[in-house]
């Protein structure tokens, strides 16, 4: 069955595509046309930020130690586009994806763009001093809008790196639930050390770390830096102790954490307690 549907406004007036109807799935081909506001990334541009995609895309399979998601349900938390992109427009295998963001017309774009019954895709209005001044608390909110539903891989990628040390805790607790026995938790930090593959952020900015934090008097911790505070969690550092200490009493262990990528800073993968 061939559809034709109207997007919002912003995007391309209309997408087309071929619905297998039995099963709800997008099939040939399929173009997600996402407006430039709706972007987050400090990629310059579209190859770039599809590579961070497909990188994204790797590291998921390789942490469930598996060549595709076809047996895998993943919940990713901060979701953007990128990833339902890369999905949709290279027929990528996923047996199940729902994307969570922060910002609602991020979400009220994918919601009527994407006929596919593997994917959904939910707001949550929390406050971050970077995207969502306006949300509640992160404390305030009991549970995720997924009906207790479990995934086998939660990925929060540049989540924890626009973090503040008082959210860190609670977001962890509140992805708890949904975690299958075999889970596993993939997130991207900021960590405040050079790395062997040199693709830190502090490989490039480190010898400015020590003087902000400082000159910081009010810093939440000396293991914490908001390394340009004019623009308030673009950039949220941690030390890799401070870190791995507010893993503790959220339910989730580490397994390891990996070194930068051209694409992904420091990468933890965590396991269910």
């Amino acid at each position: 069955m061939f559809v034709l549907w109207r997007t919002p406004a912003g995007s391309m007036p209309w997408v087309g595509a071929v619905i297998d109807s039995d099963k709800g799935v997008l099939v040939g081909d399929f173009v997600l046309d996402v407006p430039r506001n709706l972007h987050r990334s400090w990629h310059v541009n579209k190859e770039d930020w599809i590579r961070s995609a497909k990188a994204a895309h790797s590291l998921l399979c390789d942490v469930a130690g598996c060549t595709d998601l076809s047996e895998k349900s993943v919940l990713d938390y901060g979701c953007g586009s990128k990833l339902t992109k890369l999905f949709l427009e290279n027929d990528l295998p996923i047996r199940r994806y729902v994307g969570i963001d922060t910002m609602k017309e991020l979400i009220d774009f994918l919601q009527p763009s994407i006929h596919d019954e593997r994917f959904s895709y939910h707001h949550v209005n929390l406050y971050n001093e970077l995207y969502n001044r306006e949300g509640i608390p992160l404390t305030d909110l009991d549970s995720l809008p997924l009906a207790g539903e479990q995934f086998d891989v939660i990925c929060l990628f540049s989540v924890f790196t626009h973090l503040a040390p008082h959210d860190y805790k609670p977001l962890l607790k509140l992805l708890r639930p949904h975690a299958s026995p075999d889970c596993r938790l993939v997130y991207s930090a900021f960590l405040d050390e050079l790395s062997a593959s040199g693709h830190g952020f502090m490989d490039k900015w480190g010898p400015l770390i020590v003087d902000k934090i400082e000159a910081t008097p009010d810093s939440v911790s000396p293991d914490f830096c908001d390394f340009f505070p004019e623009r308030s969690l673009e950039v949220a550092i941690y030390a890799r102790s401070y870190a791995l200490d507010l893993l503790e009493g959220t339910g989730w262990r580490i397994e390891e954490i990996r070194d930068p990528s051209p694409d992904i800073q420091h990468v933890f993968v965590c396991v269910p307690e």
